[in-house]
């Protein structure tokens, strides 16, 4: 799914999200529907106020920060809503206001540990997290992965949820 999702310079490798879904695996959201996974949403945690390329590779479990590192739907579930479903249940989950949907058992002390969502986007998807996920757009990033910019977005956990604003 990821390899369908992200060109070939941008895709995380089978190890690194094996790694991520064992290292921070509270982390790592499945969206599964007739028992086929449909979507998934992976991150890890930083103690940076930024992204950088550090915080793009390493899992601090003291970290206050979640970066994402992937919002994916399988070919099969694009356009049908199925991603942007997995990234505002998993906002919600982390920083958001659905306290009757968070489940102890499963996210523990992790939930109220974070206090933002940092993520890096192509400019064509900060409408979508915008929308989808609250974010606000910071501006251009100064990380480089593959040939295209990326711009970083944020969502704090005592923010309402961001109105679209788009880049200028």
């Amino acid at each position: 799914m990821e390899a369908a999702s992200y060109p070939a310079d941008e895709a995380a490798s089978a190890a690194t999200l094996r790694a991520r879904a064992t290292d921070a695996r509270e982390f790592f959201m499945v969206a599964a529907l007739d028992g086929a996974v449909v979507a998934y949403v992976c991150g890890t945690l930083t103690a940076r106020d930024a992204l950088d390329a550090a915080t793009m590779t390493n899992h601090d479990p003291l970290g206050r920060t979640l970066c994402v590192h992937s919002v994916c739907a399988s070919p099969s579930a694009r356009r049908r809503g199925f991603g942007g479903a997995a990234l505002r249940r998993y906002v919600d989950d982390w920083i958001g206001f659905a306290d009757d949907r968070r489940d102890a058992r499963v996210f523990g002390d992790a939930r109220d540990q974070v206090l933002t969502i940092r993520l890096l986007c192509k400019r064509a998807l900060i409408e979508f997290y915008e929308r989808r996920g609250g974010f606000r757009c910071l501006g251009e990033s100064s990380v480089t992965h593959g040939r295209d910019a990326w711009f970083e977005c944020a969502r704090h956990r005592d923010e309402d949820e961001a109105p679209p604003r788009g880049v200028k």
